[in-house]
């Protein structure tokens, strides 16, 4: 199995290898391997086929189908709604990391989603993770119409209008995050992680300063 990674504690010993330390481990030999950014290099393959594929692709009749959704408008809004704010794969899904292979674990679909196991070379996996990055300058999220970014303060307030609502945009509560939060999703931050019933009480503040080192939260 993967060894024991630097950040972990003395004798604590992790149960299975995260999307992390493949980074670290391999990360290093792939850009080396890779002169160009990541980005550039998603942007040519697509420039490279879309030149070679536009001349075949004009020939075809295209028919555009959109399948009825499965369950309800609300279904599809839920499912689209994971994988907006979240990574490619997650750290439960692989499962070995071991001389510059990577296993991890996915359902076949077309074989009656039986659960199976993908063992990959190392700089493979790191070429498929990094197909769900985005290149610079595009949006995951974007919005368009009256709340595109260039007017949404002016067409809001000309919707307001039609609805005969006061122009003026109502003022958001000052709440602090842990208030928000708990309002939102129902989960209070002040509240012991460990025993659910005690309070978290802050004894202090740690400022920021620009020599403060960027730490791994994957």
């Amino acid at each position: 199995m993967l060894p024991v990674s630097h950040e972990l504690a003395a004798g604590e010993k992790r149960a299975r290898p995260e999307l992390a330390d493949i980074f670290r481990q391999h990360g290093e030999s792939y850009r080396r391997a890779h002169r160009l950014p990541t980005s550039h290099l998603k942007v040519m393959r697509a420039v490279e086929v879309c030149n070679r594929d536009t001349q075949a692709l004009w020939k075809k009749n295209w028919v555009v189908y959109a399948k009825k959704p499965f369950g309800s408008p609300q279904t599809v809004l839920d499912y689209l709604g994971r994988y907006t704010h979240r990574v490619a794969l997650s750290n439960d899904r692989i499962l070995n990391v071991q001389n510059g292979q990577v296993t991890v674990s996915y359902r076949d679909r077309k074989d009656g989603d039986r659960k199976k196991t993908l063992p990959l070379d190392a700089h493979e996996f790191i070429r498929r993770f990094l197909l769900h990055v985005l290149p610079e300058g595009f949006m995951r999220i974007r919005h368009f119409g009256f709340l595109a970014n260039r007017s949404k303060k002016q067409a809001l307030t000309q919707c307001r209008k039609l609805l005969k609502l006061d122009p003026a945009l109502p003022q958001s509560p000052n709440q602090s995050a842990i208030d928000l939060l708990r309002e939102i999703t129902g989960v209070d931050l002040s509240r012991c992680p460990c025993c659910h019933k005690g309070t978290m009480i802050v004894v202090g503040e740690l400022p920021r300063t620009s020599s403060s080192p960027r730490w791994d939260s994957s």
